[in-house]
Order: C-alpha cells, then structure tokens, then sequence
C-alpha cells in the first residue's frame, strides 16, 4: 500500500476555500451536529476561545525555540490566523454519519459523571444502614420500604452506569481514531488559517477524561507545529516549499507535528502540569502514522537537536519519503552522538 501524502486532494485541509461550497471542508449543519451540541454544550466554545488566547503566545514561543524556525524576520512576517471553528471537519462528519450511535456518545460525553455518580451509589449503599438507622424520618417520596429494598434501587443504579460504560468504552469509538486526518483542528497550508473545531474538542474531552483547556493547548501546539515546520524561517530564510509540503509522507509531517507537540506539553509542564498527560491519553489514540515519530531517535539525550536538524536537511534537499527521512535521522543521531562524547 503506497505511503499517503500529507496534502493529497483527500484531505480536506488542502482546500484552497472554506465553507459550504467546498465539499472537503467543512460540515456546517447536519443532525448528527444539534446531537453533539446538546452532549457537549455551547459552554465548550467559550472554554476553547479562552484556552487559545491565554496559551498562543507561549505555544508559538515555544515552538520558535524547539523548532528554531521563525515566522517573522527582518524581510518576512507570516501571519497564521487561528479561528475557534463551528462545524465539523468533512472525514470525521463522514463518519459519524456511517458510525454515530447516540447512547454510546451520549455515554462517552457523560463519562466522568457517570464514574463519579457510580463511586458516590458505593458510597452511599456501604452507608445506607446507618443512615436509615440514625435518621429514619428523612423525607425519601419513595412510600414505605426497608432498608434492603433501598439497598437494591442503589444496586440497580450502580449496575445500570457500570453495564453502559462497559458497553461503550472509549475505545468505541475506534472508527473515529482510526481517521488519518487531524479533526480536532486543521492547519489550512494553502491558507494560513488554523482551525480549532470546539464541538469536536468538547466531545473528545469529555470522552478521553482531558480537561478542555489542555485539549485545546495540544491542538493548537500541533497545529501551530504544522505551521512552523513548514513556513518557518531558518537562519538562511529557507522554508518548506507548499508544493513539497504538501506532497511530503503523512508519516513525515504528523511525526514532526507530533514531535514538536510533545516538546511543547513538556516545556509548558511547570505552567500547566497535566498538559504531558493530555498529550500522552491523545497520542495513545491516535493512527500509527501520528506515532511513528516515537521510533526516530528514541532515548536520544540531544533529540531534540537530531530532530531540529533532520528537518532543516530534508526541507532543504526536498525530501518527500519517510524512509529516505529516517536515513536522515540516522545520521544526525551519529553525529550528535559524537559531538557530545
């Protein structure tokens, strides 16, 4: 099976236009749509738009020392705009219209109540002897009955959470995952706009038990990340050509993506500690392509200069292939490895 490119005609993030005339962009309104905000709630637009404007500045700082790549010199000033977006990225509408189950996401957008609720009904069924016992006069609207038959309506409850999380994990949603296209937000190359799609981050922070902020920070790290790799400015004023960008190995630039998203969870950590964790459960459920980056140079103590530099040669020798790339990578890794014996 031939490797996929990165911004081949499938994607829809290489549309050139947005909105409801371009197919492969955007779904705007649809059933499916009105189901997801009622689970997820509008609440979860304001919570997105507030995490991005109180991390993009420390994001882009991040990434311009990661990367060493700058989006902005003496000659050059690239703007990347980013929009808090309505509506759902065309694969992932694609597949909730052929996979969308609404108890499973209702379940899975209710995940941490229904846990919590659960380990309260324990709590409450080991007390409930005692409870009656000392306050036999509270007010239950339940007509008389023992003790035993409150100690059962618990148990039903308890059993009824425990029987639908355990029929709809998170890994039910695996169609989902499985999609080979970033649907929490999008990197327009042939745009320069960036897109963060509030009622997907909603959803799947609810389902993946990540706060809304750190989903919202990573997001925005990566899709910051594809920026920066491909229109950052190194010390020559080299960029990636879009051309080259575009037809380079899915592997190659969700890796790089990927690579520079972890760096910044880890360097944002004393700011925002659960931000590696939020990365880690994401990462964990992304395709493999997104994880291949996890074998470049692993337990490298100068990775992040082995990666910086593989980067800088393969944008500059154009190279597109991920195999040629690990070549690539192989010899940095020696020649840091030398440098810092």
């Amino acid at each position: 099976m031939p490797a996929q490119i990165f911004g081949g005609s499938d994607k829809f993030y290489a549309a050139a236009t947005i909105g409801p005339d371009a197919p492969l962009s955007i779904v705007f309104h649809s059933q499916t749509i009105a189901k997801l905000q009622e689970i997820v709630g509008e609440e979860a637009r304001g919570l997105v738009s507030a995490a991005f404007k109180r991390w993009n500045v420390r994001v882009r700082e991040q990434l311009r020392r990661a990367t060493g790549l700058k989006l902005v010199d003496e000659t050059t000033r690239t703007q990347i705009r980013v929009i808090v977006q309505d509506g759902l990225p065309s694969p992932l509408a694609v597949a909730l219209d052929k996979h969308y189950e609404e108890l499973a996401f209702w379940v899975l957008g209710h995940k941490s109540i229904l846990e919590a609720t659960k380990s309260g009904l324990d709590l409450l069924n080991k007390r409930t002897d005692f409870i009656l016992s000392r306050y036999p006069n509270l007010e239950l609207d339940v007509g008389p009955s023992s003790i035993e038959i409150h100690h059962e309506k618990i148990r039903y409850a308890r059993l009824l959470i425990e029987s639908l999380l355990k029929r709809f994990p998170t890994d039910s949603l695996k169609q989902i995952y499985a999609i080979e296209q970033d649907i929490l937000g999008a990197y327009f190359f042939r745009r320069g706009e960036i897109h963060l799609y509030w009622l997907v981050i909603g959803l799947f922070s609810k389902a993946l038990d990540i706060s809304v902020e750190d989903m919202t920070v990573i997001v925005l790290a990566h899709e910051l990340a594809h920026a920066y790799t491909h229109l950052g400015l190194d010390i020559d004023g080299n960029t990636w050509s879009t051309d080259r960008f575009a037809g380079t190995d899915l592997a190659v630039v969700e890796g790089l993506a990927e690579f520079y998203t972890e760096q910044v969870a880890k360097a944002l950590d004393g700011d925002h500690k659960n931000l590696q964790d939020a990365f880690a459960k994401m990462s964990d459920k992304s395709p493999d392509v997104y994880r291949l980056f996890k074998t470049w140079a692993p337990n490298h103590r100068n990775v992040g200069e082995v990666i910086r530099q593989s980067m800088i040669e393969a944008r500059l020798r154009q190279v597109s292939d991920h195999a040629t790339f690990l070549k690539i990578v192989e010899s940095a890794k020696k020649q840091f490895t030398a440098t810092s014996s």
